[in-house]
């Protein structure tokens, strides 16, 4: 009997979820953020300064090494670590990524 209710329940599931459908993004909906972002009261800053410098040198220099992409962002992440302890880690990581965009943009 649990057998049969269960596949009931979940046809009748699969039934509504082909029948609701998410509404569409429009442009009224879609909005423009120009301000900082704000994570649980964190704002989130675009890195600058010499946390930016630094991960543009330890990527650039990382670039070549016979490693895999994640073990080469591992490699740079422990050492922004070690140079700015006091920085919120969040902000070391966005700051690898914006070293990649930078070079990729120079390219």
């Amino acid at each position: 009997m649990y057998v049969w209710l269960r596949l009931k329940l979940l046809a009748f599931l699969v039934a509504w979820a082909e029948w609701i459908e998410p509404p569409l993004p429009t442009v009224e909906t879609l909005q423009v953020v120009e301000e900082p972002q704000v994570e649980s009261g964190v704002v989130i800053r675009v890195p600058e300064g010499p946390i930016l410098t630094r991960a543009i040198e330890l990527v650039l220099a990382h670039m070549n090494e016979p490693m895999t992409g994640e073990a080469k962002r591992h490699a740079v992440y422990a050492r922004l670590i070690k140079d700015f302890p006091s920085t919120l880690k969040r902000e070391l990581a966005q700051s690898i990524e914006a070293a990649l965009l930078d070079i990729e943009g120079t390219k």
